[in-house]
């Protein structure tokens, strides 16, 4: 019971970070961008704006609590928003129906 419970505390606080990244982060960026470049290019510079956000909240979080200011958090979360483009560019879902279109060719 105590697992099913923090479970959905913990999904619960995942929907309002994600809301507050999407707000602050991804939205504004690839409104501001997409005239500019193209479509891809614009989400992929609006999650890379959600993790900058994501990156100094903790920064922010650790320096607060802990007095620890170098950097190695947003250093370590801008990695998996780079991490997250590259997988999706190459993994992605329209990478995944050109290779579903070749395999039953």
């Amino acid at each position: 019971m105590n697992h099913v419970w923090h479970q959905a505390r913990y999904a619960r606080w995942q929907l309002m970070a994600d809301e507050i990244f999407k707000e602050l982060g991804f939205l504004p960026v690839k409104n501001v961008i997409t005239p500019i470049v193209t479509e891809k290019i614009a989400n992929m510079m609006g999650v890379l704006c959600a993790f900058v956000i994501s990156s100094l909240l903790h920064e922010y979080l650790i320096i607060g609590q802990f007095d620890l200011g170098q950097g190695e958090h947003a250093f370590f979360f801008m990695n998996h928003g780079v991490i997250f483009i590259l997988w999706e560019a190459v993994f992605g879902r329209e990478n995944k129906n050109e290779i579903r279109k070749l395999k039953s060719s």
